[in-house]
């Protein structure tokens, strides 16, 4: 009799049932359920994305800096380190999880909304999204994106929705502004050129289909994407401020606003009024509230069944940013 191996078999748990499957996730924490929906195609059908994730705290992502030998200006990692580790906390469980990835070795952060971030690393960007280790890389720009420069997007790198818009400036020609904006899958830039010194760039925003740049001097730029249209504006303040502060944009999407932070001591907060071209300070937040960091975001408070979170459990003394869980 002839021996006949089948290879065609596959694991007594591939065929386990979706109700179990998902009766099991359930119980894990956010980053065991991403991981066991990768087991296996099956599993990946089968098991339920996490739900109300919109509602939870947001996570903090830590990375761990080694001394370099260049001064840079922003988040970068050692460039000849040849591991990049970095963490990830949960606040609902007090949990630390380390993660690797070699792509984000020497590269800065620019922004991170809807569990993705933006890096770039000298004329390449890209996103990255630590819950489920993918990337996905947009085309070079080789005629307008410098070392000093600030990009940020419109949407989840996913979406068609998605832009994203970097603004650069070349200490050589401190009379130009540059302006480059991509989508993910396209096979070039669109760059522009500007007239025009308006110091520093701060912040940037994604607000109504408008790019806002705010600059150190306290003017503020807006592009519009569908038109093109790049224009200067020269918002006033209803209130004294302290120029040196530190400013931040924030985008409040859940109400379609801008809204601006000084940080000091006890940060204030402004909204812009684009039909009255000014910033008015405002008292609270509307029951929301205001993450501020490298990647700030502006949030609902968590779920009823969700008590709120502190962090001061994390102990260790690296750069942090916040970033929110998102199926991915």
């Amino acid at each position: 009799m002839t021996d006949v191996t089948d290879y065609s078999w596959s694991p007594w748990w591939c065929d386990l049932p979706a109700d179990v499957l998902n009766r099991i996730a359930e119980r894990l924490p956010y980053v065991e359920q991403i991981k066991l929906r990768y087991v296996c195609k099956s599993w990946r059908s089968n098991i339920n994305p996490v739900k109300h994730l919109a509602d939870k705290s947001p996570w903090v992502m830590s990375y761990r800096e080694e001394e370099s030998e260049e001064n840079y200006n922003g988040w970068f990692l050692h460039p000849f380190h040849s591991r990049s580790l970095f963490y990830l906390y949960d606040p609902s469980q007090k949990r630390k999880y380390t993660l690797e990835n070699e792509v984000v070795v020497g590269a800065k952060v620019h922004a991170c909304k809807h569990g993705w971030l933006l890096f770039s690393k000298k004329k390449h960007l890209f996103f990255y999204t630590p819950f489920a280790n993918k990337i996905i890389h947009l085309t070079e720009n080789h005629e307008y994106l410098c070392s000093n420069n600030a990009a940020t997007f419109s949407a989840s790198p996913t979406s068609p929705d998605c832009v994203v818009f970097v603004v650069s400036m070349v200490h050589s020609d401190h009379h130009k502004l540059y302006l480059s904006t991509s989508r993910p899958g396209e096979e070039a830039w669109n760059n522009f050129s500007f007239d025009g010194d308006y110091g520093e760039i701060e912040s940037l925003a994604f607000v109504g289909g408008v790019f806002y740049c705010l600059f150190s001097d306290g003017v503020m730029g807006s592009f519009k994407v569908e038109q093109e249209d790049w224009k200067v504006i020269h918002p006033k303040m209803t209130t004294t401020t302290d120029a040196t502060n530190h400013r931040c944009l924030i985008e409040s999407r859940d109400d379609g606003n801008l809204l601006m932070t000084y940080n000091n001591e006890l940060s204030r907060i402004f909204r812009y009024d684009q039909s009255e071209n000014k910033w008015f300070e405002v008292g609270n937040l509307d029951n929301r509230m205001l993450f501020l960091g490298v990647t700030s975001m502006l949030l609902p408070p968590p779920a009823e069944e969700e008590e709120p979170h502190t962090y001061d459990w994390i102990k260790d003394n690296l750069r942090k940013i916040w970033i929110q869980p998102c199926h991915c």
